[in-house]
């Protein structure tokens, strides 16, 4: 049987082949930054602004979460 070819983060990844460096650093890549973002939200003082920030920030987290899981679903294939 043919394996499909997996998207990741909006590029295909070819099966078979072990994730970039880049890939794999996502997950903490993308924390850094809703970190970073939380803490302008903490200065801001409008609040439509600052709610704007807290969700990106929410939204960064779960890119980092599916990242992680990615590369580990990706390392229990043997990659």
């Amino acid at each position: 049987m043919v394996e499909e070819p997996r998207i990741t983060w909006g590029r295909f990844q070819a099966p078979g082949h072990p994730m970039s460096d880049e890939q794999e650093a996502s997950a903490g890549h993308y924390r850094e930054i809703a970190e970073k973002i939380r803490q302008l939200a903490r200065q801001t003082h409008i609040p439509e602004a600052q709610q704007e920030l807290f969700d990106l920030a929410d939204r960064l987290d779960r890119m980092a979460d599916l990242a992680r899981l990615t590369r580990g679903r990706g390392r229990g294939r043997g990659q």
